[in-house]
């Protein structure tokens, strides 16, 4: 308000005794008529600049002047008989001046001021209203005096009626108590119990669950008007984020894990696959040696199909990544799917229109459906559903806001439910890890999930489990989409073709796939020359012509891509054979392959050793 500065309401005063003084000066020279009317303005002014009580000590000061200038010269407050009635009126015209003017003004102030303050308020609640964060003032009782529209959505409750309760309301049940203590010990001494900026709690739901929060808090007023403001934030959803990335470090940590450990055995199976087949290739068919040589090479199979799924899980595996058409991989493999979930499990396929293509290995795909099938069908015991189904959809930037490593664009969804008997909250955090089975014992190894998460995200894609106790369970899989169109079905491979006494040096730290890969290729019609480390090989290789180099990847000293850089200074058109038990995004963290280079997957046979020298050996373009 005007009137509560100090320096104008003392101006009205001032002014009107100004005005007095003016009126006596001037008179001394010339006659001034009508003083009254002249100190009615100043009183009015005074209201004005200062309001009613300003205007009042203004009225008072001209009518202490008006009643000695009016008394008969000589006696004062003695007046003539026509001088009367105008000092009366003037008198009285003053003080209804002062009241007139100063209340017209103070209304008019006071109008100007519930204005400001009610766009005060409307600009607070237009800023409390939008923002997604609950915001609840409470007075020193603990009493809700305000919440926002998000407060009333966060915690349940319909619009309005959060305030005037408790704010203990909004808190589980132990936690009361130390709030109310909290509060009473900080009005009377200061000593905050908590941090007042970014604390973590719980509060509770109007239906009884808890939310996990963040709040920071403010307090303003004094006395009986003291409010403290909390901003109260939900953090269910970064702290889902966070167990997502947890749980993502964890499966890169086992996969890296899983990963060692199948290359070191792929290095084993590679000598039993090899030289039992070299051992079987002697035997006649008929020959009880034959056959029990196949149990081993049935045994080891399982051992390259259990290491496959420890480098499937790792993300590790080797693919053979073409242009498929979703729909295309789930009618192939319908038939087999029948067959393994048995009859007393109906099944349903659902296939979406406008796919698109995805980016993947058609056999490692297959098996992704297989296992989520195989894993529906031990799920449902005594019978039930199971619906695939496949579709187009559009992941907007707010879904992958929501789940971590997730980018925005179109996918191609493969959707597998079953009815069966679900899986509680512990159960669903642990099932993409490996050997990790509810399964009894000698029933399964506990790979199925953990290799359809590993085949999943090596493709680029997503997957997400939905489930509840007896309430089913759902897989989904995300996998980016493109518009290629569909890679043709390769021809079968050929038979392996004979060498001519082309000399092939083999660097393989490991005697026993060394002395098979010299073995296998000797028998094939090659010139082998072996080494078992890089050193030796560059030895060997400026004293004898090299035809093609076979060479372990991952090798002490230096690795078999840095070998292979360091001879091809010397002779850059050296074909070369890189074996490894890693996947080939493993090999290029060594540095990457040449265009014209060939990859042997361990394990391998001899028959898949001597193809991939042929390989090596066929002229390039523009040779």
């Amino acid at each position: 308000m005007v009137s509560s500065s100090p320096l104008r309401a003392f101006l009205g005063p001032l002014l009107t005794l100004g005005t007095i003084v003016a009126i006596i000066i001037v008179r001394t020279v010339v006659p001034v008529p009508s003083p009254g009317i002249l100190l009615l303005l100043a009183v009015a002014l005074a209201g004005v600049v200062g309001g009613v009580r300003s205007a009042l000590v203004s009225a008072a000061f001209m009518g202490s002047f008006i009643a000695v200038d009016a008394s008969l010269p000589g006696q004062p407050f003695h007046y003539a008989p026509d001088s009367i009635s105008r000092l009366l009126i003037n008198l009285s015209a003053a003080p209804a001046m002062a009241l007139l003017v100063g209340g017209l003004v103070g209304r008019l102030e006071h109008r100007e001021l519930d204005l400001a303050r009610a766009r005060a308020h409307e600009r607070e609640r237009a800023l409390t209203d939008t923002v997604t964060d609950a915001i609840v003032t409470i007075d020193r009782g603990s009493t809700i005096r305000a919440a926002n529209p998000a407060a009333h959505e966060m915690f349940g409750y319909a619009e309005n009626t959060l305030v005037g309760r408790s704010l203990t309301e909004l808190m589980p049940d132990e936690a009361r108590r130390q709030h109310l203590a909290g509060l009473d010990s900080y009005l009377e001494t200061g000593r905050r119990r908590i941090n007042w900026q970014g604390t973590e709690l719980v509060a509770r739901h109007s239906s009884g669950r808890e939310i996990p929060i963040e709040v920071s808090f403010a307090e303003y007023g004094t006395g009986a008007d003291r409010r403290f403001t909390g901003v109260i934030r939900d953090v269910r959803h970064r702290r889902d984020l966070e167990e997502q990335l947890r749980q993502a470090q964890k499966m890169d940590a086992l996969g890296q894990l899983a990963g060692g450990v199948a290359h070191d055995f792929n290095n084993i199976l590679t000598a039993v696959y090899g030289f039992t087949d070299l051992a079987r290739g002697g035997l006649d068919t008929n020959d009880e040696k034959y056959e029990q040589l196949g149990f081993v090479i049935d045994a080891a199979t399982r051992g390259r199909d259990l290491v496959a799924q420890l480098l499937a899980f790792g993300r590790r595996q080797v693919l053979n990544p073409e242009h498929l058409d979703m729909n295309d991989v789930v009618a192939s493999v319908e038939p087999m799917l029948r067959r393994l979930i048995g009859e007393n499990i109906e099944m349903t396929t659902r296939m979406g229109a406008g796919l698109g293509t995805v980016t993947a290995d058609r056999t490692q795909l297959a098996q992704v459906l297989i296992n989520l099938a195989v894993n529906a069908r031990d799920a449902m015991p005594d019978g039930g559903h199971l619906t695939i189904e496949t579709g187009a959809i559009d992941l907007d930037a707010e879904y992958a806001a929501e789940h971590a490593g997730v980018n925005p664009g179109h996918y191609a969804l493969l959707s597998v439910t079953d009815d069966g008997v679900g899986m509680d909250p512990a159960t669903k955090s642990r099932i993409f890890e490996p050997f990790f089975t509810t399964k009894p014992i000698g029933h399964g190894t506990g790979l199925g999930l953990a290799t359809v998460h590993g085949i999943v995200e090596q493709s680029g894609g997503r997957i997400w489990v939905y489930s509840e106790p007896d309430r089913g369970t759902t897989f989904k899989v995300y996998l980016p989409a493109t518009a290629e169109s569909p890679t043709l079905n390769a021809p079968a491979r050929p038979s392996a073709p004979r060498g001519h006494g082309e000399v092939v040096l083999v660097t393989e730290d490991d005697e026993s796939i060394r002395s098979l890969a010299r073995i296998s290729l000797e028998r094939f019609g090659y010139r082998v020359i072996v080494a078992g480390h890089p050193d030796e090989a560059l030895e060997m290789f400026h004293s004898t012509p090299v035809a093609v180099l076979v060479t372990d990847v991952v090798m002490p000293g230096r690795s078999g891509i840095e070998l292979a850089n360091v001879i091809r200074a010397s002779n850059p058109s050296l074909p070369v054979v890189f074996m490894s038990g890693y996947a080939s995004a493993a090999i290029d963290q060594q540095g990457a392959l040449d265009g014209g280079d060939v990859y042997l997957p361990k394990p391998f046979t001899p028959d898949d050793l001597a193809r991939a020298v042929a390989r090596a050996l066929e002229p390039k373009s523009g040779d």
